[in-house]
């Protein structure tokens, strides 16, 4: 299947799965929550979405610089500003991520690095979200809460043990020549990142993953959507989660059908929550449209940088 078609399919997938949320949910609510949003809110909102991943660009550059790879801060910048535009193009946001680290691949200096970086970026960005969700269970004093955060903690040293035995096996002896060439170049870029470069990573994906998450509750308080900090904090991890699944144009659809299955049990009218979810949609569609053309017009290429 073509690129294109694949692009229709996706839009079609993403209009049949917001119809028959809006269609599950009613549409008078729906229609009025819709309706409510101010205009100044709605441009606020874009305008503080790309302020913050400007900061997201600057902590992926953080994460392969840690491993090893350099960047100018204008190139990040502009890689990532197309892989915003990108995520609504290609499979979820990883072919976003694709995207930005195609960009800047040549000029790494070491690509390995790079792929690695950009690897560990995208996984401690869902570690955040878990870490949001497992606070908002233990704010709501939920009897899960328990075992979210378990989970949450288990999952991260999971990720940092099996990381380390990458990086120390040496498992790049079972491959072929040029694998196993490749695989080593990997390893020692894994064993060079300082366990700091992880945790500094880490907390720079929980506050700017906080970040957005807060920007999105500012816009739902203006449309007279509930402000109980505990169940944002489920139910948009929750959603995002599920957005990064390649079922849809950008995530519409599959992130508008988890907030109509979880707002009941969490107290929110249900047709004014996938109302609001859409107005964030509108938002990011925006501030990725507006991202790709400043990342098309911006004068420069991704230049050739040095390794440190």
């Amino acid at each position: 299947m073509s690129r294109g078609a694949t692009v229709v399919l996706r839009i079609v997938c993403s209009l049949i799965l917001v119809a028959a949320v809006v269609h599950w949910v009613g549409s008078e609510g729906f229609r009025s929550t819709w309706t409510s949003v101010s205009p100044w809110h709605w441009i606020g909102a874009v305008g503080a979405f790309l302020v913050i991943h400007a900061g997201c660009a600057m902590k992926w550059r953080h994460a392969i610089t840690g491993f090893g790879a350099n960047i100018p801060k204008s190139d990040a910048l502009r890689a990532h500003a197309a892989g915003l535009a990108g995520n609504f193009f290609l499979p979820s946001i990883v072919g976003g991520d694709l995207l930005r680290t195609g960009m800047v691949l040549r000029g790494s200096g070491r690509p390995e690095a790079l792929i690695l970086g950009s690897l560990t970026d995208r996984l401690l960005d869902a570690a955040a979200l878990g870490i949001l969700f497992s606070v908002g269970t233990l704010m709501r004093r939920d009897d899960r809460a328990g075992i979210g955060i378990v989970a949450t903690i288990a999952g991260a040293v999971a990720c940092l043990v099996g990381f380390k035995l990458a990086a120390r096996v040496p498992w790049t002896r079972l491959l072929p020549g040029g694998l196993a060439r490749t695989g080593l170049r990997l390893r020692v870029a894994a064993r060079r990142v300082p366990l700091a470069t992880l945790a500094s990573g880490l907390a720079a994906s929980v506050m700017l993953q906080g970040a957005l998450l807060f920007v999105n509750m500012r816009l739902a308080a203006g449309m007279g959507l509930p402000d109980d900090a505990s169940a944002w904090l489920l139910a948009w991890s929750a959603a995002k989660l599920a957005a990064m699944l390649p079922l849809s144009f950008g995530g519409l659809g599959v992130r508008e059908a988890a907030w109509a299955s979880l707002a009941d049990p969490l107290g929110f009218p249900r047709a004014a929550a996938v109302a609001q979810s859409l107005v964030w949609q509108s938002v990011l569609f925006a501030g990725g449209f507006a991202a790709g053309l400043w990342s098309t017009a911006s004068p420069g290429r991704p230049s050739r940088s040095a390794s440190p």
